[in-house]
């Protein structure tokens, strides 16, 4: 009877395991073809060590306005929150010249969202100068973590967004490296700067960049308008990325991806956001790029410590409509 019992105890045990290697990997499977978008790939859910200082900053923050607010932005078109809620995703991503797993101050940070009835990808470039509440998003984000620096960024800009991604610039270079590099135009004075940095003939107008390289563009105050024109070269990859994945994203590629972002990212969505995400921003046909730079368009005042100050509300409103204009304008 023991015999037969413990025979029985396998025999459920052999079904449960099956059961869940076959959902793990359909999900997985799911996940196979996702775009990099300067990080989105990285939306996996990382293992218990990964998690935030706080035990809960691995779930979704809450803001204390009462979420994103859309009632009070006179935005003709713009989504209800309703529709917010069911046809977009939007994620806060960090990057750190810094391993993630160090207490560092942020050095690039983006709001994407994906609007999957408008088949638009919105891409905000957001200086990690801007003032929020009187503090550096920088300075929030080493200070304070992601947890409380989302808080910050949904509240400032009446927002709802959940969920947050936090990587390295290590992490990006090895992304871009696998995609071949990224394509860029750089001015002449940029090509210059880039061919001394890295002591190699980089030519204007037409380049592509290797991993290093790019972190290089990004991040070095090279040349033009501060912060507009660093903000556009980080804008500018971004965008060279996702349409290079998208043209280009194989399974193979893609597990190379998922291996090396399931050690390095830290977030706080689980795989089957991922798979959802990056699926929906495969599949649209003609897919709609929309990309903003934050302070751009919102009276931005550059102090003597070189923080930025910016008419919130404005900001707001560009945002927002950015992200959720139902016209798409």
């Amino acid at each position: 009877m023991s015999n037969n019992r413990e025979k029985l105890i396998k025999a459920l045990i052999g079904v449960i395991i099956s059961f869940s290697a076959l959902s793990v990997l359909g999900i997985i499977s799911a996940a196979l073809l996702i775009p990099n978008i300067q990080g989105l790939d990285a939306l996996i859910k990382k293992p218990e060590a990964a998690k935030t200082e706080n035990a809960d900053t691995d779930k979704p923050e809450q803001t204390n306005d009462g979420g994103a607010g859309k009632e009070d932005i006179s935005i003709s078109g713009i989504y209800t929150d309703e529709m917010i809620e069911q046809y977009t995703t939007g994620v806060l991503i960090t990057v750190q010249n810094r391993p993630v797993s160090e207490n560092a101050s942020l050095d690039m940070a983006y709001i994407i969202s994906f609007d999957d009835m408008a088949q638009r990808l919105s891409v905000i470039t957001l200086s990690e100068k801007l003032l929020l509440s009187g503090r550096s998003i920088a300075a929030i984000y080493k200070q304070d973590g992601i947890a409380k620096l989302l808080a910050s960024i949904n509240k400032s800009f009446r927002l709802n967004i959940k969920y947050y991604v936090c990587a390295d610039t290590a992490l990006l270079a090895m992304i871009i490296d696998k995609q071949g590099g990224v394509e860029t135009t750089p001015d002449k004075q940029e090509a210059e700067y880039m061919s001394k940095a890295m002591n190699k003939t980089i030519e204007a107008k037409t380049a592509k960049l290797t991993g290093m390289e790019s972190m290089v563009y990004a991040l070095d105050p090279i040349s033009g308008e501060y912060p507009i024109s660093m903000l556009k070269r980080r804008a500018g990859l971004v965008k060279s990325a996702v349409l290079n994945m998208r043209k280009s994203i194989s399974k193979k590629t893609a597990i190379a991806f998922l291996s090396m972002v399931m050690t390095s990212a830290k977030t706080n969505m689980d795989i089957s956001a991922l798979s959802d995400i990056g699926y929906a921003v495969l599949k649209a046909d003609e897919m709609e790029y929309k990309s903003i730079l934050m302070p751009a368009g919102a009276e931005a005042t550059v102090n003597a410590d070189m923080t930025i100050s910016i008419d919130a509300e404005k900001a707001a409103v560009l945002i927002n409509q950015s992200l959720y204009a139902a016209n798409g304008e």
